[in-house]
């Protein structure tokens, strides 16, 4: 009687069990890799956490800032989350401001160890720590826009030394404010500045304008109009010549480059 062994097998049969051997040694591989790999990536968030501790530290050490400003890199480096920072962002769009460490933590809702680590490195404007009602000055008339002086509107947060002479310079090549918006033609003046001006001040008084002959003007006294460059007056000189009269304001939309959109600032500034 013959008998077959049990370890004989065929050329296909042994490329099987091969390629079974195979699989079996590489889902074990994968299964060992995966958990080397969860374990490294565990170690170098942790190192990251930590780096990014460190960075905290070095970076603002010797560096303090208004939070008002906070930029999304630097929140996130203080440890704010992104709601928290959200928070402070839509606070500053409205054209509001934090005057405070504890008012920094009632709009954004950071923690308070939170807020004991990150207090040292706030800076304030120190006007911003007076009552508003104190900071208006009782020398200009109503809190008149046109009638204040460059120190007063220091007293808005967000305006310095340089940006109040620039608007006193602005306004006196306007002769005054006559429009609101025109405030926002101040050079570095943003939005959410603006909005804190007109918190504290009002147009009261209208400037008084002396009015420019439209047909009778030189190149220069139209050159002297807010709003109308040498090159523009030029261009209004030649229209006004070509057609023999200027009838109307609105004409001179038609020369080219002609700013329509302050048409109404040039009428009552012409």
């Amino acid at each position: 009687m013959k008998f077959l062994s049990h370890f004989r097998f065929s050329k296909s049969q042994r490329s099987g069990i091969f390629f079974l051997i195979l699989i079996v040694v590489g889902i074990q591989f994968l299964t060992v890799g995966w958990g080397v790999f969860k374990i490294e990536r565990s170690i170098s968030a942790k190192k990251v956490s930590i780096v990014t501790e460190n960075n905290v530290e070095q970076k603002f050490q010797h560096y303090k800032f208004n939070p008002n400003y906070l930029t999304d890199f630097k929140g996130y480096s203080l440890g704010l989350s992104t709601e928290e920072i959200n928070a402070l962002f839509e606070y500053r769009e409205a054209g509001d401001f934090v005057n405070s460490s504890l008012e920094f933590q009632k709009v954004t809702g950071v923690s308070d160890s939170l807020l004991k680590t990150i207090d040292p490195y706030f800076k304030f404007p120190e006007f911003k720590t007076l009552p508003q009602k104190t900071i208006i000055k009782k020398h200009f008339e109503e809190a008149d826009v046109n009638l204040a002086n460059p120190k007063d509107f220091e007293n808005v947060y967000g305006i310095g030394e340089k940006l109040g002479l620039r608007i006193v310079k602005y306004r006196d090549l306007l002769g005054g404010f006559y429009f609101k918006d025109q405030l926002n033609e101040v050079y570095g003046l943003d939005e959410a500045t603006v909005k804190q001006v007109w918190k504290l001040f009002d147009i009261k008084k209208l400037p008084n304008f002396k009015k420019l002959d439209v047909n009778q003007a030189t190149v220069k006294e139209l050159n002297n109009l807010p709003y109308i460059d040498w090159e523009l007056a030029k261009k209004i000189v030649s229209y006004r010549s070509a057609h023999l009269k200027i009838n109307s304001i609105d004409e001179l939309t038609k020369i080219e480059d002609f700013p329509s959109d302050k048409l109404n600032r040039i009428i009552f500034g012409s």
